[in-house]
Parts: C-alpha cells; sequence; structure tokens
C-alpha cells in the first residue's frame, strides 16, 4: 500500500480540468494544480504504516486504495510542516554562518525536540570581493532570523537540529554531487569529465555554487508548504520566509550568473549541471541553471528567476523536498544532507523516476 494524500478524486478531477475544462499545459502546473487541492480541501491525511518501495506522504491527491487493507489516517498539520522548513533553515543557517560569520549557530538555537546531531563539513571562506561579502554577510544574519521567526512560531514544538551534512570530498554531500554531474555516463552529462563543483569552501566561487544547490531547494520547498498551509497566520508566516528565501536565491543565481560571464568561467554551466542533477531526485522537470543559450555562444541569456509563462517560481511537496535534501529517488528516512534523517511526521522520501 503507498502513502498518500487522501482526497475527493471527483473533487481533484475538476480542479485539474479548470478553468473552462482546459487541462494544465505542463508537469509544473499539473504538480502546482495537485498541491492546491490539498489546500481546497483544508487538511492533508496521509497513510501510515506503510511497506518498503511505499510513497510517502503528500505523494498523489488521488490513489487507488488496495483491496485488502484497512489505512492508519494521521493528519499533516501547519505545525508539521513548519518543523520541516525550520530543519532545512537549520541547514542554510549552519552552512552560512559557520562559512561566512565564522561561527556556528547558538545551542539556544538548536534545542528541540527529536535526536539531535551534528554539522559536519563547513569551515570559514575567504570572500575576496567586498561586495559579495556585504552581500553574503546579510544573508547570513537573515538566515538566523529565520531560525529565530520558525522556533518561536513553532514554541514547544519547534525539532531539534538533526546531523547535518555540508562536507566536500567523497563522503560530503557535494562531491557526491560533483561525481553525479561530472561522470561522463551522468544522464546530465554525456561528454564531460571535469569537475563541475569542488571545495565550496575554496573560494567565493565555489561557494555560490554550494549555496545554490541548497538556495533554491529550500525556495521550492516553500511554495510546496504554502499551497497547503491551512491557518491564516501560518501562512503569513510561510509567505514572509517565502518572499525572502527567494530574494537571497536571486542574489546567488545574479552572482553567478554575472561572475560566469567573465572568459573561461564554468559557472553557468555548472549551474545548469547541478539543477539537472537537482531535478533527477523528483518526477517533474522545472529546475533549471542561471543562463540559458548554447554553450558555444557563452550561455548569454540569463535565467536569474526559475520561472514559467505565468511568472510564478517552481515548487515542491513536502515529500519532494525531502527528495532532494536527501538526494535520492528512492523511499527512505535519510540521506544527503541529513544522514541520520529528519525529526517530525514528514521525514520520509518518496520513491519516483525522476
Amino acid at each position: 500500500m503507498r502513502n498518500s494524500v487522501i482526497t475527493d478524486a471527483a473533487h481533484a478531477s475538476s480542479f485539474a480540468d479548470a478553468p473552462g475544462g482546459q487541462a494544465p499545459n505542463s508537469d509544473r502546473r499539473r504538480f502546482l494544480r495537485r498541491a492546491a487541492v490539498g489546500a481546497a480541501l483544508g487538511q492533508v491525511m496521509i497513510l501510515a504504516g506503510c511497506g518498503e518501495g511505499d510513497q510517502s506522504p503528500l505523494a498523489k491527491t488521488n490513489p487507488t486504495p488496495t483491496a485488502t487493507s484497512t489505512p492508519t489516517i494521521l493528519p499533516v498539520t501547519d505545525t508539521d510542516m513548519l518543523v520541516l522548513m525550520l530543519q532545512l533553515h537549520y541547514l542554510q543557517a549552519e552552512f552560512y554562518s559557520r562559512a561566512i560569520l565564522g561561527a556556528p549557530l547558538p545551542a539556544s538555537l538548536t534545542s528541540g525536540s527529536g535526536i539531535a546531531g551534528d554539522v559536519t563539513g563547513p569551515r570559514a571562506v575567504t570572500i575576496a570581493d567586498p561586495i559579495l561579502a556585504d552581500i553574503l554577510r546579510e544573508i547570513a544574519a537573515e538566515k538566523i532570523d529565520q531560525v529565530v521567526r520558525l522556533r518561536a512560531v513553532l514554541g514547544s514544538s519547534a525539532p531539534a537540529r538533526p546531523a547535518i551534512n555540508l562536507a566536500t570530498g567523497t563522503d560530503g554531500v557535494f562531491g557526491r554531487y560533483n561525481a553525479l554531474a561530472s561522470a561522463p555516463t551522468s544522464t546530465v552529462n554525456s561528454t564531460a569529465s571535469t569537475a563541475v563543483i569542488g571545495d565550496v569552501y575554496a573560494n567565493q566561487e565555489q561557494f555560490l555554487l554550494g549555496a545554490f544547490l541548497i538556495e533554491d531547494a529550500v525556495m521550492a520547498g516553500w511554495r510546496g508548504v504554502a499551497t497547503l498551509m491551512v491557518s491564516a497566520s501560518n501562512i503569513d508566516v510561510a509567505a514572509g520566509l517565502l518572499g525572502t528565501s527567494a530574494a537571497h536565491a536571486g542574489l546567488i543565481r545574479s552572482q553567478l550568473f554575472a561572475r560566469g560571464g567573465v572568459s573561461g568561467s564554468q559557472l553557468r554551466q555548472s549551474t545548469i549541471r547541478l539543477s539537472d542533477i537537482r531535478d533527477t531526485f523528483a518526477p517533474v522537470d522545472d529546475d533549471r541553471g542561471v543562463a540559458a543559450g548554447t554553450t558555444g555562444s557563452g550561455l548569454a541569456t540569463a535565467d536569474i528567476n526559475p520561472a514559467d509563462g505565468d511568472g510564478e517560481i517552481y515548487g515542491r511537496l513536502p515529500n519532494l523536498t525531502i527528495n532532494t535534501f536527501y538526494m535520492t529517488q528512492a523511499t527512505t528516512t535519510s540521506g544527503g544532507f541529513f544522514p541520520a534523517g529528519l525529526n517530525g511526521v514528514l521525514k520520509q522520501s518518496s520513491a519516483n523516476s525522476g
């Protein structure tokens, strides 16, 4: 039996056909419509206690249940989704705070329920460009502010910071991204064998690539949970933090595009290859690098905002956000950036073909 969202199938069908009986024209639009169904129903319901190979919560809106089983139904609340997002913000805040500000988050901002873990990998980065250094210090401070805000909203429900992997090398998440994107047999890189992302703490350009990997994924996560929130006050929090996350992602993407225009730079191409790898962890193809065009022409067209034809950024439902951070297409409860898994109800990724 699959872990699934429980919704009204007829409602889902009629929603997907609106407006005017027209079907969605892209995978992404179908994805967002599917998310909106959950919001319209007021509360997402998931199936629990399923076996290996099953999909995780929020994977589908109109599942076909088996005839022989009776599911245990649990509610996924606004709090559950904010618990998930706080843990993603722990990751961001530790990345920036340790690399840019030279210090970890204080213990008072990382305690909570569940299993606490250590952070491996980050070290101080030398940012040679003073303007970029100022931008990154602002982002770092605001990442900490976001952690403070979410912990205040959650109160006693705030989770502990789980174990976080921000390391380079073969055992690190950034090393794994490089291996996936650089391999000649890679589905997104059939010929190149040069490094795509190296030691993200070695210099400012590499750090920007590391930030790119994290920023877009958190932004897409907020876009996904914002469609599922019920409480007006929580929707307001989600909207505010989505706006800040999108601004940070835009700053990082703009810097990569600008610096990637220097003769000999591979930054623009690297973002495309990294985004293609990130896309393989979800069943939809809507993740993008910072430039468009051809390699021969220098990828000269900016693609700073990963928006569709309606001017909206893409999103990921919670289970697919977990896929991205676990770096997997499979059903699992740990991996990637979170080697010991996440705390809270939303901790399992979902099986998909990528």
